[in-house]
């Protein structure tokens, strides 16, 4: 219908109620159920799960596995369905950004795709992906990148790791640096000034006991962290 993720409901209620759309409020001890049985569920294939996000996590790939990358993909797909319902969709790539741009464009193309470092494939979905679709690369950054006419992936990815570290910084150096198929973004350290996750309330939050589920919810999200690995592949996974 043309609306974006994370859009204020208030600004299009009237939109909403128009179309006749169903909304409900927001469930926070369900999702976290949700998540864990997923979690838990792709543990039972591959017993490195690296939890991201309350619906995403990263698979690194030990070289037995990757050998096989694209048919562990499908089980691990085929299992989160059948065991909870939910349908996931799985990008595999030789580092953690390749390997989320691989799962934003799984929801398009197939619902597991695999891209491989110099790929035909690889090379024309760099050039299909707008800069700010690229893990890292934020709305400020985007714009900071279009004033020097690097507006794609293929763009970002072409430009030398010096002056990506002065245009951007140190992370964006590393950006650069994963988009060329070089596993690095693990070196970056965990250790963070701040934290943070938001969401708006569904419905008004009246009591302590609400506030304080959502509370925890929150800071449990806002607290996943992931280990350093060095491995042939990582894999993404990701709820649609």
């Amino acid at each position: 219908m043309g609306f974006r993720g994370g859009e204020p409901y208030f600004k299009i209620a009237d939109d909403l109620k128009k179309a006749d759309a169903a909304v409900f409020s927001s469930n926070y001890t369900l999702y976290a159920d949700l998540s864990r049985r997923v979690m838990t569920t792709m543990v039972s294939i591959t017993p490195k799960v690296e939890q991201y996000s309350i619906d995403e996590a990263f698979i690194p790939l030990a070289p037995a596995l990757a050998a096989q990358a694209e048919d562990v993909g499908w089980r691990l797909h085929d299992r989160v369905r059948l065991w909870t319902g939910i349908p996931v969709r799985v990008g595999i790539g030789p580092t953690r950004t390749l390997a989320k741009l691989a799962n934003h464009w799984a929801k398009r193309k197939s619902r597991v795709l695999k891209l491989d470092k110099g790929s035909a494939e690889l090379e024309e979905l760099l050039h299909q992906t707008p800069v700010n679709d690229v893990w890292g690369i934020g709305r400020r950054l985007a714009t900071k990148l279009s004033e020097k006419g690097i507006t794609t992936a293929l763009h970002l990815r072409d430009m030398t790791p010096k002056a990506a570290q002065k245009v951007l910084n140190i992370l964006g150096q590393r950006t650069v640096l994963e988009l060329q198929g070089d596993q690095c973004l693990e070196d970056i350290p965990t250790t963070r000034k701040t934290l943070f996750n938001s969401r708006s309330f569904g419905t008004p939050v009246t009591t302590k006991e609400d506030l304080r589920e959502a509370l925890a919810f929150h800071c449990g999200v806002a607290g996943v962290a992931y280990p350093p690995y060095n491995g042939p592949g990582i894999m993404g996974v990701r709820r649609p």
